[in-house]
């Protein structure tokens, strides 16, 4: 009986400090050619593995972060790479 309690309470206390996290959403558009969407662009989170591309509308999606400081890195051939600050807050 001792060793369920035991059992409950870790399970407990695990599910009591879990961590929301947050979504970084965002859309990248060429600033020199009337802000067409980039298509493709590479955008990743910097020290993280955490990367994906934009699609047709240049829009991008991270999802499921754990809250804190990031750097956005941006990457297009033909164009010089951007990092950009960002601060994610739990559920948002």
């Amino acid at each position: 009986m001792q060793k369920i309690i035991f059992y409950l309470f870790i399970t407990f206390c695990s599910l009591s400090y879990a961590q929301e996290t947050g979504t970084i959403k965002g859309k990248i558009l060429d600033g020199e050619l009337f802000n067409e969407p980039l298509l493709m662009a590479a955008v990743s989170l910097k020290n993280t593995e955490q990367a994906t591309h934009t699609n047709f509308n240049g829009n991008f999606e991270f999802e499921d972060i754990t809250p804190g400081s990031y750097q956005i890195v941006v990457q297009f051939l033909g164009y010089e790479a951007i990092e950009l600050p960002v601060n994610i807050k739990a559920g948002e």
